[in-house]
Order: C-alpha cells, then sequence, then structure tokens
C-alpha cells in the first residue's frame, strides 16, 4: 500500500468514526437544544409580563396621580362656586 493508501484510510476511518460520534450523540443535542428552546421562550414570556405589569410602585404613582387630577378638579369647581357666590353677592350688593 502507498502511503497515500494509508492516509486515505486513516482519514476514511476518522471520518466514519466521527460521523457516528454524531448520529449517537444526536438525540442527545436535540434534547438539549429543545429544552434550551423552551427556556429561552419561558424566559421571554416571563420578561414580556414583568413589562406589561407595572409594579406596585408605578400602581402607586398612577393612583396617586389619579388622585392628585381629582383634588385638582375639585379644587377648580370650588372655585369656581365661589367666583359666582361673589359674583352674586356683588349684583345683590348694588
Amino acid at each position: 500500500m502507498s502511503s497515500q493508501e494509508i492516509i486515505f484510510k486513516a482519514l476514511f476511518k476518522r471520518l466514519i468514526s466521527n460521523v457516528n460520534e454524531i448520529i449517537k450523540n444526536t438525540p442527545d443535542l436535540i434534547r438539549k437544544e429543545w429544552e434550551l428552546f423552551q427556556e429561552e421562550v419561558e424566559a421571554e414570556i416571563n420578561r414580556s409580563d414583568s413589562k406589561e405589569k407595572p409594579n406596585k410602585n408605578e400602581e402607586y404613582m398612577t393612583e396617586e396621580a389619579d388622585i392628585n387630577e381629582d383634588i385638582v378638579e375639585k379644587v377648580d369647581r370650588i372655585r369656581a362656586q365661589i367666583s359666582d357666590l361673589s359674583n352674586e353677592i356683588e349684583d345683590e350688593l348694588k
């Protein structure tokens, strides 16, 4: 046998060995990739949920802003009533 034939046989045996190893490990690799994919999807869902749900501080600030708006509206109504009463009193005094 020539040196080229020996090298070719060695490469061929190595290639077959690598292919056999890949074939043996393929189910495990597929399972691991599937598990990794599921974990990534679950993590993304959790990130999406946390973005959609405001945290307690944000809820408190929103409620506080709503309360402040209500108070401002009440104060504006009271000022308008005082202004109306003041105008009526001035009209009666004339």
